[in-house]
C-alpha cells in the first residue's frame, strides 16, 4: 500500500480536540451519520473494538457543512 492510500485513524479524543466540539457532541455527530466512525478489530473483549476516525475527514467535516 501507498502512503496515499493508508488512512490516517485518530481517536474519539483526537476527533473531538480537532473539531473544537465536546465528545458527547462528537458521538452525537457519528451517531446521526454527520461523521463516519470505522471499528477496527475483532473480538469479544471490551477493548478488542476500537472506534477510529479518519483525520482527513475530521479535519474537512466543517468545510462540508
Amino acid at each position: 500500500k501507498s502512503e496515499e492510500n493508508t488512512p490516517d485513524w485518530i481517536t474519539r479524543n483526537e476527533a473531538w480536540k480537532i473539531l473544537g466540539v465536546s465528545l458527547p457532541t462528537l458521538d452525537r455527530y457519528m451517531k446521526e451519520g454527520a461523521l463516519k466512525k470505522y471499528t477496527l478489530g475483532e473480538g469479544l473483549g471490551p477493548r478488542s473494538k476500537r472506534i477510529r476516525l479518519k483525520r482527513h475527514e475530521v479535519e474537512s467535516f466543517f468545510d462540508e457543512k
